[in-house]
This record gives C-alpha cells, structure tokens and sequence, in this order.
C-alpha cells in the first residue's frame, strides 16, 4: 500500500497524539460533514466486536457540528 506524504505526516500525527496522551484510545480526523478522513487506535480490533470507527466518526461529526451551529445561533 502506498501512501502520499500527507497521510503519512497525519498518521504520524495520531500516533504521537495517541501515544503521548494517556487515557486516550482512538484518535479521529473528520471533515465537517462527518466523514472520517483518518484514524487511529492504539488497540486492534477484531471484526467480531462490530467496531465502526466510520459510524464513531459520523457521531462525532453529527455532535461537533450540532454544537457549532447552536453556538452561531445563541451568539
């Protein structure tokens, strides 16, 4: 698999937020709309657990950009 530059310096990026912050599992990228550009854990997952990182991501798009407009709106 062949990855540009940028992917590499933002995984890079994760692993050093992951590693250097304890408590913290997963380290997620996402666009405004909720799409998850790039992720990171420091555990494996099996595919038994059903563990989405692209369902987390959209759930934290969905919340982040919830907040942000309330923000706008309450001023």
């Amino acid at each position: 698999m062949s990855y540009s530059k940028d992917e590499v310096a933002l995984r890079k990026i994760l692993k050093t937020i992951i590693t250097s912050t304890p408590g913290l599992k997963y380290a997620i990228i996402i666009d405004d709309t909720g799409i998850t550009i790039m992720s990171e854990s420091k555990f494996t997952f099996s595919n038994e657990e059903e563990i989405s990182v692209e369902k987390i991501g959209a759930i934290g798009g969905a919340v982040f950009t919830a907040g942000e407009e309330q923000g706008h709106i309450l001023g």
